[in-house]
């Protein structure tokens, strides 16, 4: 993830930086989601990232994915 965000993605990360931000998606599973990646890219930048996945199951985003892919 050494690539910089392109588009509305330097928006929601510099927005971030401010402001606490969320994003949704239909999907459940964030590790299913392009909301996955964009939680990577805010990490890797220092940004804390939680996935709200239920009302009651609020999970941290892993460090990285390739190195976590059994914690969801």
């Amino acid at each position: 993830m050494n690539r910089p965000c392109s588009g509305r993605g330097n928006e929601q990360i510099a927005l971030s930086q401010k402001e606490r931000i969320a994003l949704m998606c239909a999907e459940a599973d964030p590790t299913h989601c392009h909301r996955f990646w964009v939680a990577d890219a805010l990490t890797v930048q220092g940004i804390p990232v939680m996935h709200i996945v239920n009302r009651d199951d609020l999970r941290p985003h892993p460090e990285n994915l390739f190195t976590s892919m059994g914690s969801f």
